[in-house]
Formats: structure tokens, C-alpha cells, sequence
């Protein structure tokens, strides 16, 4: 194998002399000691492998994870490195992906190897590019850290140095560049600030980095806006020998590094791929009770390591401190999970009833999204029939959504009103301000029309109404694919292109079923006509009332970030039940926070008790249709 690495000289005996001003820190003196003596145990280790030695000599706080225990690197870390030591200068060697666990040290080893070459006199000019010019100065700041060590300017005095200019000034040593005396430069590039066009030097980069690109909340606008940064403007303007590096894990199903992978990307087709290297293999983790700890818990059971940096011990610090889905996206490159939409396909498919199924209706209404304007290019006016069963679940109906003229809207409303007997038409009135509720009543002024302000964003928005379907009483009758697609879309607010006609209209009919003020007045009001009227619950007995009382301190310790601990039988039949009527509570005032905590807490218990809401619903229903046969 060719290398460009030249050897650096053993450590001299006056590099391990230690100042007489330590003498008397047993600490510090203890913590020198055992740093010299496990970099002489890396360097043993890896004696006649050059490119492990220059790494442990020159950046041994980078690569030196701890200093009881050494830690070999791992086969894709060697896979790395032998590809860095067979760069030579003037060129092109194929690109390299390095898809590799958080914790792994991507980014480490990226900025080492932008140093060495550079150091080297392999590569001169090195753009290290991210999605954001924040990430892109702080990697740059770590180049300069390395080139600024000791190390660096003992074996490469002239790139331990900053360039000078004609009257001794430090010319280009700053957050987004540095510049060597030697003649070395990185330039941080982010692609949110980056234009098209801009002149970063005289010279085209012959070392890009791209590092930190995808992200799991990326837009498809955000991620296509990436792609074509990359592709028409940082790849065209690098040299013909350019060497390219993309170190990235996968946390988005889409990201630029997953269409690499998957065959989607039309660019750097001749990549070598190093990965995608789970954290852990044959990962096997269970959510308990940790009892020390008094709180449900994912423990990390089983599995085997790819690096024995990143053991089970120093994966489950990370569960512990992101969670096990973070560490699923970004340490297992677990596809399928991405953020950044509220419902999920899951939850559609196990709330999803049938047409033949639908209980009686206590209130219909319409909800309206008018658009601005009908022509066919921009965005429909959203028009939903929503219902609230006597069962107090909600029902998405029927659509009308179309590229209505304020006319057609306005008939189509009124006409789904009058199909399922409504009870009025709720509309919002950013874009059209009073005239919305008289263009309703211009052509039917005697259904009751509410109009309403978006004032928060679309998410902040639905969130209370996601959290109707996650308690399952969110149901989708039939199939609504434009819908369905809209409630499982991810949402760019800088995307004027995207539209959420249909799940605006939906959720501002399940607003005023269900959340508004009407909503709470109208409890008690009997089945919709044509419809039988439900037995009412009977009054709660004195026992009930206490433990109700019970409950609420509870549940007012929840909000203090104390836990419930509670009997499986004493959850499903008492703690269960007062935590949906209190998530409801909080829903209706609009109190966020605390039904979050609620929420929260309800699927901790799910988890920890094994209950299954949907099987339970399914059980009650069943006992239920066997009462009313009257069978034991």
C-alpha cells in the first residue's frame, strides 16, 4: 500500500520530563503518568502500522478514549485510514462515505484526516461543507485546535504557524478559516448561507468535506434544496483532483446520505461505502421499571459491539441521556423512524374504522380552508365533514376539497351541511376576514357559520387534536388518501409550496367539536337527529369521589416531575381513566405543557403495565355487545 505519512520521530526524553511546578499535584502528576504510558501502550500496539502511530502521536487527546483501558480501532476505522494514506497528490481518488454511528468518531477522524493532508503538502485547499455555517465554524475550529497543538508544530512548524501578512498581521485565522504559513487553508462552507456562484478562493478546493448535511426534520424542500447545492454548486467548483469525503450517519429516510446508499442519488457514483455500521449489532433492549430509580427505564440487554469504544455500557449512557429512538436513528441507522410529521401511518391504520361501522352522531359539522385564489396552481380550498360520535370520538367524514371559486366553496360547504344534517360550518378567516362568513351566507344564511384565527403555527395547532388519536378517539372513516398524506407530511414554514388544505380544515372541524368553548356547552346535549340518546353515566359514589381526590394529587405531582407508581389493575381501572379526562381537561384550555406531561406519563404506564389500548377497547366492546344479549 502506498502512504503519504512520513514517520515522526520517538517521544525524546525530554518530552516526557514534567515541570517541577507539578511535583507536588499527585493528580496531576498520576493523570500525566498514565496518559504517557497508555499512548507508549497505543504505539506498541500499533507499531509498523504508520498511519495508527501518527494518529496517537500527533492528536493523542482525540484518539486516546481513556487512559486505563486501550481501545483498538475499529475495521472500519483501518478501512478509513488506508484510504486516507492512499491519497497522493494530483490525484482524484475515489470518493469515500463513512456511515458509521454517533459516538464513532466520524467527524474526529474527518477533521484529523483534513489536517494530515494538509500538513502533508498533499492537499492545499480543503472545503469542509454543513448544512449550517454554525456547524461548518465549529469544525473549522477544530482543525485549528489540532493545528495549533504542539504536536502539529514540532513535526510541521510551518503549518503550526499562521499566515502573516505584509505588516505581520494574522491574515485568515477565524471562525470559518484558517490559513497556514505552509500554505494550507480550510474554508467552513454552510449551505444555509452558501450562494451560487461565490468565489471562496483563487483557487478550486481540492479536498471537500461534507459533514453534518441531513438532519431528521429536514422538509423534502430542505433536503432537494441540499442536493441541489451540492450538486450545482460545491461538487462543480472543486479542482480535477479533488479528493471528496462525505462522513455522515442516516437520520433521515431521505437525507442525501440515504439516497447514496439506496441508488437514489445521481452523484458520486463511485464511492466507496463504509457502512451503514450499526453501534451495536443484533441490538436487543427491554423498558422496565428501574427500581433504584423509581421510573420506567430502556435497558440495553444484548448485542455486540462494532467498536469497542462504543460498548453496551457506553451505548446505554447514550439511551439514558437522548432516548431509545434517538439512539435508534443515530447510532443504529433504524430507517422509518424519521421526525418531524405528527401522525404516523401506524396510528392512521389502528384508528381507522370502517363506513359500516360508524356509531350514531351527536354533532356534524364543516370545516373550511378557503384559499386564496382558485386557479389550479395554488392551493385548494379545504373542506371536511367531521363528526362527534355518542360514543365521544371523533369521526372524519366526508371531503369536498377542490380549486373552489368562493362561490363553489361556499355551495359546497353548505350542500355537505345539509347531506349530513350539520350543525354549522367553521371556517378560518386569515384569508378572508368577514367576507368568509358572508359568502356562506350569501348563498345559505341560515347555517350557522363560526370563524376562527390561525394565530399559531400548523403543528402547535394540530397537536392538541393528535392527541385525540393517540388516546384512539381520532378515527379516519373509510380511506382519505390526501389527507392521510397531509397528517404524515413533514412541515417547512419556508415553504410557501406547501399546502395542508384538507388537514386544516379537519382539524378546525375537530376544534369546534371537540376544544372550543361550544365544544364543552354542547356536552350534555342529546344524539344527533335520527339517533338514539345514550343511557348517561350514573353519578360517582362517595369511594369514587375520594380516590378522585387522591388522584388529583397525583396528578399535580406529575406536573412537579414526580412519577405515578401505581397496581396494574389499579392503572387500568382507576389511574388510566382520570389521566384521559384530565388530558382532555387540559386540551380544552389549551394547556400544552401539562398535556404533554399527562400524555407522556400515560404511555410510561402503558409500557410498564403491558397494556395494549386497542386490544382493551376491542375487550370492551366485546363485553359490552355480549351484555346487551344478554350473555354471562
Amino acid at each position: 500500500m502506498t502512504t503519504l505519512l512520513t514517520p515522526t520521530p520517538a517521544l525524546t526524553a525530554s518530552e516526557r520530563d514534567i515541570p517541577d511546578a507539578w511535583m507536588d499535584d499527585a493528580d496531576r502528576l498520576q493523570g500525566i503518568v498514565d496518559r504517557l504510558i497508555m499512548r507508549d501502550e497505543y504505539l506498541e500496539y500499533y507499531q509498523g502500522v504508520e498511519w495508527a502511530e501518527r494518529l496517537i502521536r500527533l492528536f493523542p487527546t482525540f484518539f486516546i478514549q481513556n487512559y486505563d483501558t486501550l481501545i483498538p480501532f475499529a475495521p472500519y476505522h483501518q478501512d478509513f485510514w488506508e484510504w486516507v494514506s492512499s491519497i497522493q497528490p494530483k490525484v482524484a481518488p475515489d470518493p469515500f462515505l463513512s456511515i458509521w454511528g454517533r459516538g464513532a468518531g466520524k467527524s474526529t477522524n474527518a477533521e484529523a484526516a483534513v489536517t494530515l493532508l494538509g500538513c502533508e503538502g498533499v492537499r492545499k485547499y480543503c472545503a469542509y461543507v454543513c448544512a449550517t455555517q454554525e456547524s461548518a465554524n465549529k469544525h473549522v475550529g477544530t482543525i485549528t485546535t489540532m493545528l495549533e497543538s504542539d504536536a502539529i508544530e514540532k513535526a510541521y512548524p510551518e503549518h503550526g504557524q499562521k499566515k502573516l501578512g505584509k505588516f505581520k498581521q494574522a491574515r485568515s485565522w477565524n471562525v470559518e478559516r484558517v490559513r497556514t504559513e505552509g500554505g494550507f487553508t480550510v474554508d467552513g462552507v454552510g449551505l444555509n448561507e452558501y450562494t451560487r456562484g461565490a468565489k471562496m478562493d483563487e483557487d478550486r478546493p481540492d479536498l471537500i468535506i461534507l459533514d453534518d448535511i441531513d438532519d431528521e426534520k429536514d422538509s423534502m424542500r430542505t433536503i432537494a434544496k441540499h442536493g441541489d447545492t451540492i450538486t450545482q454548486s460545491i461538487l462543480p467548483m472543486a479542482s480535477q483532483d479533488a479528493t471528496i469525503l462525505f462522513v455522515q450517519n442516516i437520520p433521515h429516510d431521505e437525507g442525501q446520505m440515504a439516497q447514496l446508499v439506496d441508488g437514489k442519488a445521481d452523484y458520486l457514483s463511485t464511492a466507496t461505502i463504509s457502512g451503514p455500521y450499526p453501534t451495536i449489532e443484533g441490538l436487543v433492549y427491554e423498558t422496565r421499571m428501574d427500581e433504584e430509580r423509581g421510573r420506567a427505564r430502556t435497558f440495553l440487554t444484548g448485542g455486540k459491539a462494532t467498536w469497542a469504544g462504543m460498548d453496551l455500557a457506553a451505548s446505554q449512557i447514550l439511551v439514558d441521556r437522548y432516548g431509545i429512538r434517538s439512539f435508534l436513528i443515530e447510532n443504529q441507522h433504524k430507517r422509518g423512524m424519521r421526525g418531524g410529521q405528527l401522525w404516523t401511518r401506524e396510528l392512521i391504520e389502528e384508528t381507522r374504522v370502517s363506513p359500516n361501522a360508524l356509531p350514531a352522531m351527536k354533532r356534524i359539522v364543516v370545516g373550511v380552508d378557503p384559499a386564496t385564489s382558485s386557479t389550479p396552481k395554488g392551493s385548494k380550498t379545504g373542506i371536511y365533514a367531521v363528526g362527534l360520535g355518542v360514543d365521544d370520538h371523533v369521526y372524519v367524514l366526508r371531503r369536498k376539497t377542490d380549486h373552489h371559486t368562493p362561490g363553489a366553496w361556499a355551495k359546497a360547504s353548505c350542500d355537505l351541511v345539509d347531506a349530513l344534517r350539520g350543525d354549522g360550518i367553521v371556517g378560518e378567516k386569515n384569508n378572508g376576514g368577514e367576507m368568509v362568513g358572508h359568502t356562506i351566507h350569501s348563498y345559505n344564511r341560515h347555517i350557522r357559520v363560526e370563524l376562527v384565527s390561525a394565530t399559531r403555527g400548523k403543528y402547535t395547532r394540530a397537536e392538541p387534536v393528535l392527541a385525540i388519536w393517540e388516546e384512539g378517539r381520532g378515527h379516519i372513516v373509510g380511506q382519505h388518501a390526501q389527507l392521510e398524506d397531509q397528517m404524515c407530511r413533514t412541515y417547512d414554514p419556508d415553504d410557501p409550496s406547501e399546502t395542508f388544505d384538507d388537514l386544516d380544515a379537519m382539524v378546525w372541524a375537530v376544534y369546534d367539536l371537540c376544544l372550543s368553548d361550544r365544544a364543552r356547552s354542547a356536552r350534555d346535549r342529546s344524539a344527533h337527529p335520527e339517533t338514539r340518546q345514550q343511557e348517561q353515566d350514573p353519578p360517582p359514589d362517595p369511594e369514587e369521589v375520594e380516590i378522585s381526590a387522591e388522584m388529583d394529587e397525583l396528578i399535580q405531582g406529575l406536573y412537579q416531575g414526580r412519577r405515578i407508581d401505581c397496581t396494574p389493575e389499579m392503572y387500568v381501572a382507576i389511574v388510566r381513566p382520570v389521566i384521559e379526562a384530565r388530558t382532555q381537561q387540559m386540551a380544552e384550555d389549551n394547556n400544552q405543557s401539562n398535556m404533554s406531561v399527562l400524555i407522556a406519563e400515560k404511555r410510561r404506564l402503558d409500557v410498564l403495565h403491558g397494556y395494549n389500548p386497542r386490544a382493551h377497547r376491542r375487550q370492551s366492546r366485546r363485553e359490552a355487545h355480549q351484555e346487551r344479549r344478554g350473555v354471562a
